[in-house]
């Protein structure tokens, strides 16, 4: 993923998904989550330090987080077709802020599911 981030992580991070995450201007796919952050797959890059709300759909569940854009990478996903060119897509790494009691209860199951 992102160069260096396990050094910095502050919890291990596990492979969820890919799960939809629904956040505003477009949606993203979830690579992976701890309990104190996620990476997400969008299409368009996001600002650094900006504040993100959003849900992730996991076993018939809503899970609202919310935190601030940490890091951010372009990578370019493989195509099946040599013709097409590669798709552009951005990883961003969020770590999370203030969550309610219940989302972050819920947030630890679907950790301690995917360990």
């Amino acid at each position: 993923m992102f160069s260096g981030d396990f050094d910095r992580r502050r919890a291990k991070r596990v492979q969820a998904g890919p799960l939809t995450v629904s956040m505003y201007p477009q949606d993203g796919v979830l690579l992976d989550v701890s309990e104190s952050g996620a990476c997400i797959r969008v299409r368009s890059p996001q600002s650094l330090d900006e504040s993100l709300a959003f849900v992730v759909r996991w076993n018939d569940e809503s899970i609202l987080l919310r935190g601030r854009m940490v890091r951010t990478a372009l990578h370019r996903a493989q195509t099946t077709s040599h013709a097409e060119l590669p798709r552009v897509e951005h990883r961003i790494a969020v770590e999370f802020q203030n969550l309610p009691e219940d989302s972050l209860e819920r947030l630890r199951r679907l950790v301690r599911a995917n360990a």
